[in-house]
């Protein structure tokens, strides 16, 4: 936003959220009475928050940031709201996959046209430098593979629920995957296998089904340029002589020096916990102040959910987050193999990775979580 120097999701999303509160104003009754639980479990954690930026190194930035997530979290309420009619969550759900779809889209855009303006709009010079690897619409290709996952499951149960046409689904799954593996994360490789083993194991989708999916994505990152070169294949005595001329970039890293600079953070992140288990080093204090120690630069968490709420709000936040996570499971709806197989894939993608700064994926995290807490009574 021109001025003021922030990202004008801080004010759409804010908004977005009063526009379906006051839509869905009738809601409220029902939703308060099916989930107080867990508003009071998010209420408690966001109070405990705000305690331990005012308790941690860095007071100021870290008050700015816990107002700044708490008007992006507005969200949260608001996606309860819409979910508690089931027409309304279904709607909303496709409607998640059909922006999933454009980013993916973009994405196919990217690859064939890397300088076009509307990414210079979207994006930082920052952004625009992982370039061959791809991020669409949004900040980093970390994020948007891990979406692009999401995309791939949400698509199978969507087409298997009769919402998506069986040659327009797998279209879009083969567009999906194929955006995965141009993201060149391999956290979201990581991420897209382990879901499709989820989804096997609870009887969302046949076995084979998964297997064929986990197989045609192998291959896909096998013959795709920048994921081929992600594998680290490349640096093999077989690997073919077209791989010769593609030179490393900061875009495209070795498996282990990846590897090798995550267990560093964690380490960092462990050892900030020691020095500050019960609050933490305040949100965002981590970024700012240890990240760069690794990483030389601003701009790295610990990338790893868990790791990070304990580094910044201490073993309290944690178990405030864990209690989050308890009311969600104990208020899961039966109808919710959707919502549950996007939200394991998200969670899934923060085990090396941590997403809590990106709005387009907390959001979508908000709107999932959502769904599948919602009983399935109509207000």
């Amino acid at each position: 936003m021109p001025f003021v120097h922030l990202g004008l999701s801080n004010l759409l999303i804010p908004l977005a959220a009063v526009g379906i509160v006051a839509l869905c104003r009738d809601s409220i009754r029902p939703v308060w009475a099916g989930q107080k639980q867990l508003l009071t479990a998010l209420v408690v954690f966001s109070a405990w928050a705000l305690a331990a930026s005012l308790l941690g190194l860095m007071p100021a930035t870290s008050s700015y940031y816990w107002v700044k997530y708490n008007l992006l979290g507005l969200a949260a309420p608001a996606f309860l709201l819409l979910a508690a009619g089931e027409h309304r969550r279904w709607v909303a759900t496709r409607l998640a996959h059909v922006f999933l779809l454009v980013l993916a889209l973009f994405g196919i855009i990217e690859v064939v046209f890397p300088q076009s303006a509307v990414f210079a709009a979207f994006r930082t010079e920052g952004s625009l430098s992982i370039y061959p690897r791809v991020a669409s619409l949004l900040g980093w290709p970390n994020q948007i593979g891990v979406l692009m996952a999401v995309g791939v499951v949400l698509t199978e149960l969507l087409r298997r629920r009769g919402f998506i046409e069986r040659r327009f689904g797998l279209l879009c799954t083969f567009v999906f995957l194929t955006q995965v593996a141009q993201s060149g994360s391999r956290n979201a490789w990581l991420t897209l296998v382990g879901a499709l083993f989820w989804m096997a194991a609870r009887r969302m989708l046949p076995a084979k089904r998964a297997a064929a999916l986990g197989a045609l994505f192998i291959a896909i990152v096998l013959i795709l340029p920048v994921s081929a070169r992600q594998t680290g294949l490349w640096d093999l005595p077989w690997a073919p002589d077209r791989f010769d001329d593609q030179p490393w970039t900061p875009s495209l890293s070795r498996p282990g020096l990846s590897l090798t600079l995550r267990t560093r953070l964690w380490r960092e992140a462990a050892r900030e916990i020691r020095n500050h288990p019960v609050s933490g080093l305040g949100l965002e204090v981590f970024e700012i102040e240890v990240g760069p120690r690794v990483m030389g630069r601003r701009g790295f968490n610990a990338h790893n959910l868990a790791l990070n709420i304990t580094a910044e709000l201490g073993f309290v936040g944690l178990a405030f987050a864990l209690a989050i996570g308890v009311q969600l499971f104990r208020s899961r709806s039966r109808d919710s193999d959707a919502a549950e197989a996007a939200l394991v894939t998200m969670l899934g993608g923060q085990m090396l990775d941590c997403f809590v700064h990106d709005a387009t994926f907390m959001s979508l995290l908000y709107f999932f979580a959502a769904s599948f807490v919602w009983q399935g009574r109509n207000p």
